[in-house]
């Protein structure tokens, strides 16, 4: 069951994946397919979503094995589940109603956004052992969003291109665009303490694995 679930979910997770960078390259600045894988890459959904793919998909073909054995961690399986949710909130709360997307490009962006975190949880909640993170793997998960901005303010700074708006010096000051990281911060910590007083509440009932 667990490795049907995984292989469907990771399958529609690449769909989603395959499907934005497809549109992608239509954009009208896509100067070259250099350009958009890029700018592609530069987008935490897109980070996010790629490693569900490969919690989901990797280990239901190779159950057995290093690589294996890291993405069915708790550990790291819980800071994917952290990151893919604060990804489906900002844009519930921030982007969703940017841009208008209609058709293939609204059909990708609720995969990436909705249904990818949504079966993430699942998997999160059936089948990763519960009471085995550690409270001071809070910290932690704060290491990959302060690499992924590191990276976006250097990428931007050579291209003059940000993939979120709340990232653009262009349209924000430099106190506001402070202000963005700091509330990026506190999103992922507060998201990966109600996980971990998720993981706990159920370490106590005897978690939900089947």
């Amino acid at each position: 069951m667990v490795r049907i679930f995984r292989f469907l979910a990771g399958s529609i997770a690449l769909y989603g994946l395959v499907l934005q960078f497809w549109l992608m390259t239509e954009y009208p600045g896509s100067r070259s397919l250099t350009v958009t894988l890029m700018r592609f890459l530069s987008f935490f959904t897109v980070h996010a979503n790629i490693l569900i793919v490969l919690c989901l998909i990797w280990p239901a073909f190779v159950p057995r094995g290093r690589a294996s054995e890291l993405l069915l961690r708790p550990s790291l399986r819980t800071a994917v589940m952290c990151y893919s949710a604060v990804v489906a909130t900002i844009y519930f709360f921030v982007l969703r109603n940017i841009g208008h997307d209609q058709g293939l490009e609204r059909i990708a962006d609720q995969i990436l956004h909705y249904v990818t975190p949504g079966m993430f949880l699942v998997d999160w909640i059936v089948w990763v052992p519960k009471g085995r993170v550690r409270w001071r793997d809070l910290a932690n998960y704060l290491i990959y969003p302060a690499l992924y901005c590191a990276w976006t303010f250097l990428y931007g700074a050579v291209s003059g291109w940000y993939p979120y708006p709340f990232f653009n010096p262009g349209r924000l000051d430099h106190q506001e665009i402070l202000g963005s990281i700091v509330a990026l911060a506190c999103l992922v910590l507060a998201t990966a303490l109600i996980l971990l007083l998720l993981d706990r509440a159920l370490a106590g009932r005897g978690g939900l694995r089947t």
